[in-house]
């Protein structure tokens, strides 16, 4: 048993470089030699923080020199366990050039050009108070594009308080851009190497030692300085159980908060559910919406997972073509009620969290197209906020990307630049007005949404110049873990996926519409990580997030203990299905296939008279207002 606490050793040194790499990285301001002529630059600094005359000047000088529209300045006694921090959460030369990265500071203070404060729309106060500094990061990084970086100010005082009284404010620092599984993580990292020195006294303290020497390996030698290092290299372990029930105090504050922003919403959702989830839903459908075949069968039937909201919802499958498709489907008042507060609202930011956490899926799929045509014109139906486009334009910098959507983000989409035109509906409401726009129109994981994929191809159809691309990407229904794992297949997504097409139908429906497949991709496209999912759709099963969700009735305690103790108790195995799909997701994809594939196909003349359409909402505006 000894050796795990030696491998945690070694775990800490490898990982002290691994930081010492990126603080190396990461420019010391001044000695430039270059003018500044920008003295409009606003500079926010968190509270107390003294940012002198000198350091404003060189921040300046090195932003005109750079070309960076937000700075973010650290300073050169930042305590220690920021320190570790930063360079646990930024790689500082991937921060800067990754489009869609989500803003952190170090939180001292910032420095921002006045034309990214015009995108941004903010005029932000010469000082914030603590913790607010990360929140703001967060809102302008998305503005600031590939003009983002961090710089450290030699000679300048994180705080001029005593030490101790500085690690609230990393607490609620880290509270504000970290995600909430850090408290529980620290707690089991520091409860681990408590249980060493009783379990394996010679190896743990090994662990214990290099623990704390960790930060001087580190730091030790670098620009930055901090004033608590020593101190920190001899009272870790006590600092960092102080700083983790700081930590976890902040988190009960943000989850009060969250609570409050749940409960305001509880009216609303108490008139949506007054005559329970009968209107939610269309009649049942007696047969396939591809083949017309009568031989269906239940794939699965579930209750949704995601947001827990009522109701239930079962996928059918044709035995005659394979396709899957909610039956009965969900009605407009349904995917109102079923999509509000999960792209936006309540739920927008931690999906704002997950789509700017892959731009080399985004870079792959901008590719797609090489070797078929050279885009100039590219629209990109259910576009969200824009993490496409964004990252698109490394790919195709000479294109324009244009944006799709019924979302919200959109027009802030287009003020942060990551949308060159955005179009806000459905694509069958602007096929008219944009009948030949485009050479490239994309639908990454959004057919399976529409209620009527049939007319959306039609539309498609008319926006595309002749010969133009059209690239479709959708989960896998023929994908055999997906149906090993039954409902806890992430990429059945219920309520919102609503037909599930097959590699086989897509080609023929896309034939039948006026479009020929020139690519068919299938490992290319899988997205990974279904066993993580697995666990984690299976323990939401039986328990639920202890926040007042505003859709169901108040937990009380006796629920709210069995959902935690539930949740605390699947923390190892969420952990080791993560660690087994970084070792063998691509292996597993060869053997049980992708849970997803990728069509480019190419507009080409048809027939007239093929045109057909699956019955859809008379009134469409119905769904607009998700929010």
């Amino acid at each position: 048993m000894a050796w795990i606490w030696y491998a945690i050793a070694a775990v800490f040194i490898l990982d002290a470089f691994r930081m010492r790499r990126r603080l190396r990285s990461i420019p010391v301001l001044g000695g430039s030699g270059a003018e500044f002529s920008r003295p409009e630059v606003a500079f926010i600094a968190a509270e107390k923080a003294k940012l002198p005359q000198s350091t404003r000047m060189e921040a300046t000088a090195y932003m005109q020199e750079h070309g960076i529209d937000l700075l973010d300045i650290v300073a050169a006694d930042t305590p220690a366990l920021a320190v570790l921090t930063l360079s646990q959460i930024v790689d500082p030369p991937v921060y800067a050039v990754n489009r869609v990265a989500i803003g952190f500071t170090s939180g001292f203070a910032m420095a921002a050009s006045p034309e990214l404060l015009a995108r941004a729309g903010k005029k932000p106060p010469p000082a914030v108070e603590d913790g607010e500094l990360a929140q703001l990061a967060r809102a302008m990084r998305k503005y600031a594009g590939v003009h983002a970086g961090l710089a450290i100010a030699p000679g300048t005082r994180f705080r001029p308080e005593f030490l101790p009284r500085e690690w609230p404010l990393f607490a609620s620092t880290v509270t504000a851009t970290a995600p909430p599984f850090l408290v529980v993580w620290r707690a089991i990292l520091l409860g681990v190497l408590a249980a060493g020195l009783v379990l394996a006294p010679a190896a743990g303290l090994a662990a214990l030692g290099v623990f704390h020497l960790q930060p001087l390996l580190t730091i030790g030698g670098l620009a930055l300085r901090p004033r608590d290092l020593l101190l920190t290299v001899a009272l870790r372990y006590p600092i960092e159980i102080w700083s983790w029930f700081l930590l976890l105090a902040s988190r009960l504050r943000a989850a009060r908060q969250n609570a409050e922003r749940h409960e305001a919403r509880r009216p609303a959702y108490d008139e949506m559910l007054a005559n329970g989830t009968a209107a939610f839903f269309e009649p049942r459908r007696a047969d396939c919406l591809v083949c017309k075949s009568v031989r269906l069968r239940k794939r699965i039937e579930t209750k949704d997972l995601f947001q827990y909201k009522p109701g239930r919802f079962r996928l059918d499958e044709c035995q005659n073509c394979g396709h899957v498709f909610q039956n009965p489907r969900l009605s407009a008042a349904g995917l109102k009620f079923y999509y509000s507060d999960f792209y936006s609202g309540l739920g927008g930011k931690s999906i704002e969290t997950v789509f700017r956490a892959r731009p080399k899926t985004y870079i792959e799929r901008a590719l797609s197209v090489k070797g078929l045509g050279q885009p100039t014109r590219w629209l990109d139906v259910g576009t969200g906020h824009g993490h496409f486009c964004c990252v698109a334009r490394e790919a195709w910098p000479e294109a324009r990307f244009d944006g799709l959507d019924i979302s919200e983000g959109l027009d802030e989409g287009v003020r942060a630049g990551w949308i060159d035109r955005a179009y806000s509906g459905f694509i069958s409401d602007w096929a008219s007005q944009l009948k030949g726009e485009y050479d490239v129109v994309s639908l990454f994981h959004c057919l399976e949404h529409s209620p009527d994929p049939v007319r959306d191809l039609d539309a498609v159809w008319e926006v595309l110049v002749p010969g133009g691309l059209l690239v479709i990407e959708v989960p896998n229904p023929e994908c055999r873990l997906g149906r090993l794992l039954g409902r806890f297949w992430m990429p059945y997504f219920q309520p919102q996926h609503l037909h599930l097409f097959n590699a086989s139908n897509l080609a023929n429906v896309l034939k039948e519409h006026g479009f020929e497949t020139q690519r068919t991709a299938f490992n290319e496209a899988h997205t990974g990580a279904d066993l993580f999912f697995c666990v984690l759709l299976a323990v939401g099963s039986i328990s639920e997030p202890n926040l007042p969700l505003p859709w169901r009735a108040r937990a009380g305690w006796a629920l709210r203990g069995w959902n935690f103790a539930v949740r605390g108790l699947a923390l190892p195995f969420a952990a080791l299905a993560l660690v087994m799909d970084l070792l063998f997701d691509k292996g597993i994809c060869r053997v049980t296939g992708s849970n997803a594939f990728r069509v480019v196909a190419r507009r080409v003349e048809r027939e007239s008279g093929v045109r057909g359409q699956e019955p859809g909402f008379e009134n469409e505006a119905d769904v607009l207002p998700f929010a």
